[in-house]
């Protein structure tokens, strides 16, 4: 496959089927709807942002795994009946509705919009890494560690940085080590 070198990162290019003529189904990145979708590779040139859908997904959609279980598609499961549940749809970053069949699916599964909410806004902030920001103040905060799976102090900057920022332990622990890693039982 010839393609032109461009940007750095593949995955933030627009999709590019290139001028030739071929048919050829490929996958690529959409930085607005945060997805990997199918295209028409014309067979040449084009771009970087050019993949097989396994390649698009553990290239670009990297972020979903730091949602852990609310980064997994809603899925209706094996059966067929039609329970309506929430699943957390990290592209919107907000909690939705969909149709559960009884059996089979993943954990982004919950019988409530709180329930949703509880176990994955914790999560999202949680499991975001520590983010100082780019200021030069020294305040004493606490980030939750995902890696270590515990609280650890840090010096931020006093601007910017991200919500996985805790004045106290206690407030990063009540927060992150009873929601990171909720597993719901079926």
């Amino acid at each position: 496959m010839c393609l032109k070198q461009g940007k750095k990162d593949p995955c933030k290019q627009p999709m590019d089927a290139g001028p030739c003529m071929a048919a050829v189904d490929r996958w690529y990145y959409n930085q607005e709807t945060k997805d990997c979708q199918q295209f028409t590779y014309g067979g040449c040139q084009g771009n970087e942002n050019n993949f097989s859908k396994q390649e698009c997904e553990e290239k670009c959609l990297d972020e979903l795994k730091s949602f852990g279980i609310c980064g997994q598609p809603a899925e209706a499961g094996n059966c067929r009946a039609r329970h309506q549940k929430w699943f957390f749809k990290p592209q919107t970053r907000k909690c939705e509705t969909f149709y559960y069949g009884g059996c089979g699916g993943n954990s982004n599964n919950f019988d409530s919009k709180q329930q949703c909410e509880t176990v994955c806004l914790d999560e999202l902030t949680c499991n975001q890494k520590m983010d100082a920001g780019p200021c030069r103040g020294a305040f004493q905060m606490w980030y939750f560690n995902r890696d270590g799976k515990k609280c650890e102090p840090f010096t931020y900057g006093g601007c910017e940085g991200n919500s996985n920022r805790f004045e106290t332990k206690a407030a990063c622990d009540k927060k992150c080590n009873r929601g990171v890693n909720v597993r719901r039982k079926r």
